[in-house]
């Protein structure tokens, strides 16, 4: 399926928002004197409710377009990653070898990017996953995604269980995205982009109301599990999918550059340094100046983060193919 540039701005659109999640969240909220005052609280209930789906559309539009994998597409991806890891992990400092090289491979839990080592595993289980949904009709493809999501919800969301399995998670993602890409169901055709807006809001009213009032759960509030996030991503997809806009190089040339940022501004040897870049914001800054210049900061290290993968890609794409060459 040829990448359309509506869905490739929500691509970037969903790693920016995840990535102000992350920045806020260790910056500000995981630090008891910055996260004092009940406007910044607020302000993350605000955001949260609307910001939570992004990781899940992430893997939506995944599964959308569905993954093709290749050997050297998987060989690629972990390189990348590793070297973006290793060059992190010489730029903090090395304290410990054993800790550095721990910190540095994807599949650890240690690098702190769940996502990454999660979507690793989705990448390399996706053609067993094409294979099987492509032999189902409509009907029975409705039948496994309602037991699959059931089965999903019923542990991470009402059991609240916090040892749930991310691939799991993502696999019922990715599904649902092919199942929105590559069905002819008739619903999905006929529902239009008002209607689509409509039902995100009231799951989004939910979330802000039951993190605002302290309803519920606080981990079930927020859980990727949680039947509201899902709801939310999959309208959010809808709604861009519906919405055509011309192609635009430049959009889909970006695009590919968006888990990159995710990773360098979220893995355990980086994310202090912006986090204190926000935690300086809070502490010398505040009212209309202050959300101003988040927001500037915000989009100036995402677009900057963006164009800087395309820089380093001059380094580790030749590394790549010598490595692939010298391979064989």
């Amino acid at each position: 399926m040829k990448r359309e540039s509506n869905i490739e701005l929500l691509r970037l659109l969903c790693m920016f928002l995840i990535i102000v999640n992350h920045m806020l969240g260790h910056g500000v909220l995981l630090d008891p004197i910055v996260a004092g005052g009940p406007m910044e609280l607020i302000c993350y209930d605000i955001g949260s409710s609307i910001w939570m789906p992004a990781a899940l559309v992430f893997i939506l539009i995944s599964g959308y377009f569905s993954i093709h994998p290749t050997m050297k597409g998987i060989a690629r991806f972990a390189f990348v990653c590793t070297f973006y890891l290793v060059m992190s992990g010489l730029m903090g400092g090395i304290k410990s070898v054993s800790l550095f090289f721990k910190t540095c491979c994807i599949l650890s839990s240690a690098t702190g990017l769940w996502f990454i080592s999660a979507y690793f595993y989705l990448y390399c289980l996706s053609p067993m996953l094409n294979a099987y949904m492509n032999t189902l009709s409509v009907r029975n493809f409705r039948k496994y995604i309602l037991v699959f999501l059931l089965f999903e919800i019923g542990i991470g969301w009402v059991m609240e269980s916090q040892t749930y399995n991310h691939v799991i998670l993502m696999m019922l993602i990715y599904s649902i995205g092919y199942y929105l890409g590559h069905s002819n169901d008739e619903w999905i055709q006929r529902i239009t982009v008002k209607k689509c807006i409509l039902v995100w809001l009231l799951p989004t009213a939910v979330l802000f109301s039951s993190q605002y009032f302290h309803l519920g759960r606080p981990f079930s509030n927020l859980s990727y599990t949680n039947p509201f996030i899902l709801l939310q991503a999959v309208m959010i997809l809808l709604i861009f999918t519906k919405w055509k806009m011309p192609y635009r190089c430049g959009i889909n040339y970006l695009a590919k550059s968006a888990l990159m940022v995710y990773l360098v501004t979220s893995n355990v040897h980086t994310r202090d340094y912006f986090a204190e870049m926000v935690q300086f914001c809070y502490t010398s800054l505040n009212g209309i100046l202050l959300l101003l210049v988040l927001i500037l900061l915000f989009v100036c290290l995402f677009f900057g983060l963006l164009l800087l993968d395309k820089l380093v890609a001059k380094i580790y794409n030749p590394l790549f193919n010598v490595l692939i060459q010298w391979k064989k």
